[in-house]
């Protein structure tokens, strides 16, 4: 559980004294002079990596506004929009459809279902004595994405990734309080207050708000960057709770202190309301009324601070942190321009616990036009033409009508009154038709091949990032599993490229450091093993198996499922060689294959108790009748030597 912060005389809503001791921590104190180093020292580098996330964030946003369907309507769309609000009538506006975001979507469907094809979220395989070992591991690593939802974060980086071309992962080892029920004495239950439980959990990072070191790349960032970290918007009660939660060291804030960011500033998410469906919280320039959706009861804006969170590599010598002039990786948080708090990791895997990639690997690092910047412009011209088609519609219901005054009386239709009965007087002057005198004109172009050239567009973007495999596939039902397999390999490939780079670069590390963290901070792993019954696998012995950086892929579909296969092969060809059980366990592998194939089955249950079951009914009943024969020959042999037995000596029969 964590422990509970001591109130300390600085107030955080002002600048720290500039004379005495500062404290970052119960047990972290630093002179003056070393304070204010520490803090210059940090300050500079979030600085200057800001200035290139300020940057980041101005393209991210015009990013969002295209691929999410943001669109400024003229004033003539304004009133249609309005109308439809109201319910008055059911008119078009021009629109911006967000096919790009939902290719994107597509696409990360694609990733999640290649990355974590099943129920759990991490698997693992080893060889047949280090695959217990493995699976209690995996077994764990799934239980902590289960209580703190990696696959929910992992699907936020993963559309950053393929929207911004950058995206980024947290991975902390948390120690969550809470309450437990438990019985007293006389059995009765009582509250306790304790750690529920422990394990890695994954925090999606803003890319707006995620400065880190530029002189590295970004999936290079965890194991050979200085400093990374991230800016947050947060009220006083939020600091309060992290007060609580010892990860704040200083007094209490009141709901009305209103905070001097003078540090960075927080990178605002753009407005990507609709005008055309909805104007909540937007005012009349486009810009949403955050005013309006902080306020708090005494008129005062609640979320006014901007706390940073940030991870560094230091010699704690130099600043009086200790004694130790080794570089180790430590946690700082600043608010109003002074460090609140000071931690050092002692983390056994040494790295930064940001993970960061890219998803286009081209030479050009975060320089890199990423995939939504490719799908923008065929999303702005699919657009268009559905725009053009709309406003078609509309002319063709308008324009210029002319007639032949000679034919057809017009003065005396608009002279009668009832409108209901109008109708107006023809003079067909012999056999001339109707509709030669009459002519409707307008300048609405010709819209026939819209519909399919939008069709046509989709399939553009198809290359660009394929995501529909389906399409090639005629009928599975029709084709074996192999063909079906190699059909979608062939028409996914690049996805499956994209898989196994965020393979590469993100998750892999993001494992690594999750199993170096259950090694250094797990005891015991619960796994349910074969026979059904929870067995309690100690992680001391997980250590010393050595299979920790052999443990899982991500890309299960890809690696288990292939290894899966082969090894069925191969157990096919030994269950027909002669001879082979007198050398290979057949049952043994057999279980190692069902580990591997995701359904841990023990087959020892089904061996045969005696040799006789193993005989076939015709070497059953063959040995049915030698044992007969033998049963025979025996008896008479035995009657024989009990006839002998019972005769006199030879002697009595020689003097008889």
């Amino acid at each position: 559980m964590p422990e509970i912060a001591n109130n300390i005389s600085k107030n955080l809503a002002r600048p720290v004294p500039s004379v005495g001791d500062v404290s970052l921590s119960p047990t972290i104190k630093l002179s003056n002079k070393n304070y204010q180093a520490l803090k210059n020292f940090l300050i500079n580098r979030i600085k200057y990596a800001h200035q290139f996330t300020d940057s980041r964030a101005q393209t991210y946003d015009k990013i969002d506004r295209q691929l999410l369907g943001c669109i400024y309507l003229n004033s003539d769309d304004k009133k249609r929009a309005k109308d439809n609000q109201r319910g008055k009538s059911a008119a078009v506006t021009d629109v911006n459809l967000a096919i790009g975001q939902a290719q994107i979507d597509t696409c990360v469907t694609a990733l999640i279902n290649l990355l974590v094809p099943t129920s759990d979220m991490y698997e693992a395989y080893s060889d047949a004595d280090g695959q217990p070992y493995a699976q209690a591991l995996a077994a764990e690593m799934t239980d902590n994405a289960d209580k703190f939802g990696h696959i929910v974060e992992i699907h936020k980086a993963l559309n950053d990734g393929l929207k911004y071309n950058l995206c980024g992962l947290l991975v902390e080892w948390i120690d969550v309080a809470g309450n437990r029920i438990a019985n007293d004495s006389l059995n009765q239950p009582v509250v306790e207050q304790t750690t529920i439980y422990s394990g890695n959990r994954l925090t999606h990072l803003d890319m707006r708000n995620t400065f880190y070191s530029p002189t590295v790349l970004p999936e290079k960032l965890s194991t050979d960057g200085q400093y990374a970290g991230y800016v947050e918007k947060v009220d006083a009660f939020k600091i309060n709770e992290l007060i609580d939660q010892a990860e704040i060291y200083g007094n209490y804030l009141r709901a009305n202190d209103k905070a001097i960011t003078n540090v960075v500033s927080y990178n605002e998410k753009p407005d990507i309301q609709n005008p055309a469906t909805t104007s909540k919280y937007t005012n009349s320039d486009g810009t949403t009324n955050y005013d309006a959706l902080f306020a708090t009861g005494d008129g005062t804006v609640g979320a006014n601070f901007n706390l940073i969170t940030m991870f560094c590599k230091i010699r704690p010598y130099e600043f009086g942190l200790g004694e130790d002039a080794a570089v180790s990786v430590w946690k700082f948080r600043i608010l109003n321009s002074e460090i609140v708090y000071a931690k050092q990791l002692d983390n056994a895997h040494g790295r930064l616990p940001i993970v960061l990639s890219t998803v286009t690997l081209d030479g050009l690092d975060d320089k890199s036009p990423s995939y939504g910047e490719h799908l923008i412009p065929l999303q702005n011209f699919c657009s268009y033409l559905l725009n053009v088609k709309q406003r078609a519609y509309r002319k063709q219901l308008y324009g210029i009508n002319f007639y032949k005054r000679d034919n057809i009386d017009m003065r005396e239709a608009l002279e009668k009154g009832d409108k209901e009965n109008l109708w107006i007087p023809v003079d067909s002057k012999g056999n001339e038709a109707i509709a030669s005198m009459v002519q409707h004109f307008n300048d609405a172009p010709n819209t026939e091949s819209v519909i399919p050239d939008m069709a046509n567009i989709k399939t553009i973007m198809q290359d660009i990032l394929p995501t529909d495999s389906r399409s090639l596939l005629a009928n599975l039902s029709r084709v074996s599993q192999w063909q079906a397999q190699r059909t979608v390999a062939e028409t996914d490939k690049r996805t499956v490229k994209i898989g196994r780079l965020l393979n590469s670069t993100l998750l892999r590390q993001i494992k690594f450091i999750q199993v170096y963290n259950i090694l250094q901070y797990k005891d015991i792993i619960t796994i349910l093993n074969n026979d059904g019954q929870y067995e309690d696998i100690k992680v001391s012995d997980l250590r010393n198996t050595n299979i920790e950086m052999g443990i899982s892929s991500a890309l299960r579909g890809i690696d288990k499922d292939l290894l899966a296969d082969k090894f069925k092969d191969m157990l096919n060809i030994l269950v027909q060689m002669p001879h082979i059980t007198s050398e290979i366990d057949i049952t043994k592998a057999l279980d190692y294959w069902s580990s591997l194939a995701g359904a841990d089955m023990d087959l020892s249950q089904f061996k045969v108790e005696s040799p006789f079951d193993k005989l076939t009914p015709e070497q059953k009943q063959a040995a049915y009748q030698l044992l007969v024969q033998t049963a025979a020959t025996q008896q008479a042999r035995t009657d024989v030597d009990s006839a002998v037995n019972s005769m006199p000596p030879v002697t009595e029969l020689v003097n008889a």
